[in-house]
């Protein structure tokens, strides 16, 4: 069976990630799979990593991605659809629904039912506006399911008016055993810092909706009592230079470092004295948050905020 997958992705988040373990899943399992993303900076990365597991990514110009609502143009989609006539196509978004253009590409060229996953289930959107109306009937003609990642993602497509039958959840699978295990000191060694300095690790791509900046701040909160605390933002994004000019500002550049795009991210888990995300929204996250922890050992208790969820 041939299958492609295309992806409405930034390349550097878990719904990219994702994409890439159903694919080399069902590539394992026999199946001739290809990966296409947009050929963005962000995806550079994502293609080294499909690269090394043996997956086959192509980054084309045909489509694009972005933090809103990811606009097509007509004529590349139907290039990039015309040339690629695989079983199965299963396409992903970050948004709570595929670009419009996307489906009339489709239908313009006949296609067979596709699949999709998405990653948002758009809270704060209304079921009467225009864009909803339009995916809740087409999706009905011309896909076989709609994938959402939670039972709340599922819920919000059925309310939308798709038929519960086209509406299925898989959720995230967390690598029990790749967790399990981590080289903290082969993460140390790209650090300037004291062999036994407490780390404070942040991994996230740097952006608004990541709250880098809370990051920040909590380190300022703590650098009194502890003098030895390091900050680590484990990830890149727009908001990198911003990070840099910020903790200088509060007098912490000497306790922050930014190492950029990691692979090895179970290592900086395991160099972590605590692990950080205080992000505003997740719509699929496997992480934990709104725990307490003992902090660096000590005696002192740090509780995230409400907020940080």
């Amino acid at each position: 069976m041939r299958i492609t997958y295309i992806g409405f992705l930034l390349g550097h988040g878990g719904d990219a990630l994702q994409m890439l373990d159903l694919a080399a899943g069902a590539q394992a399992a026999g199946a001739e799979v290809k990966l296409i993303v947009p050929a963005l900076p962000s995806t550079a990365n994502f293609a080294e990593r499909c690269a090394e597991r043996g997956v086959p990514c192509e980054r084309s110009d045909l489509i694009t991605a972005d933090m809103n609502m990811s606009r097509q143009k007509l004529i590349p989609l139907l290039r990039l659809l015309r040339a690629n006539r695989p079983d199965l196509i299963h396409f992903h978004t970050g948004d709570y629904c595929l670009p419009r253009l996307t489906i009339i590409a489709m239908a313009l060229l006949r296609l067979p039912k596709a699949m999709v996953t998405i990653h948002s289930p758009e809270d704060d959107r209304t079921p009467d506006r225009r864009r909803m109306w339009f995916w809740a009937r087409s999706a009905r003609r011309h896909f076989s399911a709609v994938i959402s990642p939670s039972r709340h993602g599922r819920e919000f497509q059925m309310r939308l008016g798709l038929p519960p039958e086209v509406c299925k959840t898989i959720y995230n699978g967390v690598d029990i055993e790749r967790f399990s295990v981590g080289d903290e000191q082969a993460a140390r060694r790209q650090l300037d810092v004291a062999a036994d300095a407490p780390l404070l690790v942040f991994s996230s791509r740097l952006d608004e909706q990541k709250r880098p900046h809370d990051a920040l701040l909590l380190l300022d909160s703590l650098s009194a009592e502890h003098e030895d605390v390091v900050l680590v933002f484990v990830g890149s994004g727009l908001l990198a230079e911003q990070i840099r000019h910020e903790s200088k500002a509060l007098g912490l550049e000497h306790r922050v470092r930014l190492v950029g795009y990691q692979a090895s991210v179970t290592d900086w888990l395991h160099a972590a004295a605590v692990w950080i995300l205080p992000t505003s929204t997740e719509n699929f996250s496997v992480a934990l948050s709104g725990v307490t922890t003992v902090l660096f050992g000590s005696s002192t208790q740090f509780r995230l905020a409400s907020s940080w969820r």
